[in-house]
């Protein structure tokens, strides 16, 4: 059982320092490669909305940015993947509940590429360890706010997935720790700049499919019914071993 979360303490304005090659590096990097981080749901988007716009050869082979991973589900793993792929990221840290399941699958996956990756279940591990400099949150939408908020006071680069956050109140309490710590920050939203969205706008907007009337949405990933809703509250039954409950 992980130890009880502490609130964070309050958020400082970082002095004027002269930035290391390193440092200018680390955040050039996290604002033009976090797009390498998008999820693999659009499997099938235009390839550019992943792209990285800093190349990996400008950084040296020792100067990779070294990145801690927090939830690895469908959505992390995708990010995982983009990460690596990317070249100039190097995951250092794995973090998730079911420890299982990153050893079993995941690390299976990746394995030849980070083979000493450290695995954890507590996201603070990921956020003090001082040699990882920026952190990629996957976990489900309503712990997106505290690893951030976290994350932002220890000084790291932040890539958060989509949603933001679950209520209002969350999403500010975020921007303030953001802009307050003066850390990188980017939300998975990037596909929505991606070719096959603006198209649709585009063909909306000149009207070449004529007026709009109504617009139905799907998506291929849908739960099944037996899925959804309450269900048995008795969480103990379905506890996975493994799981950091």
């Amino acid at each position: 059982m992980s130890k009880p979360v502490e609130e964070p303490r309050a958020g400082h304005t970082p002095e004027n320092e002269t930035l290391s090659r390193r440092g200018f590096m680390h955040k050039a990097a996290a604002v033009a490669g976090a797009a390498a981080f998008a999820a693999g749901a659009a499997k099938r988007a235009d390839a550019s909305v992943y792209k990285s716009i800093l190349p990996a050869t400008v950084l040296g082979a020792n100067e990779k940015i070294r990145t801690g991973h927090i939830g690895l589900g469908g959505m992390g793993t995708a990010d995982l993947k983009f990460t690596v792929m990317n070249g100039g990221f190097q995951p250092i840290m794995l973090c998730d509940l079911r420890i299982p399941h990153v050893e079993q699958r995941v690390m299976k996956m990746f394995a030849s590429k980070i083979p000493d990756a450290k695995i954890v279940s507590d996201f603070r591990e990921v956020i003090d360890n001082p040699d990882v400099d920026a952190v990629v949150i996957a976990t489900p939408d309503h712990w997106h706010c505290l690893p951030t908020l976290y994350a932002a006071e220890a000084k790291k680069s932040i890539y958060c997935e989509k949603p933001l956050s679950t209520t209002i109140a969350e999403a500010h309490a975020m921007l303030k720790a953001v802009k307050d710590n003066g850390v990188v920050f980017q939300g998975g939203n990037m596909q929505r700049s991606g070719q096959h969205f603006r198209k649709a706008v585009e063909m909306v907007k000149s009207g070449t499919i004529g007026k709009v009337a109504r617009v139905e949405t799907f998506s291929l990933d849908n739960t099944p019914l037996a899925g959804i809703g309450m269900g048995d509250t008795d969480a103990a039954k379905y506890v996975p071993k493994g799981l950091d409950w």
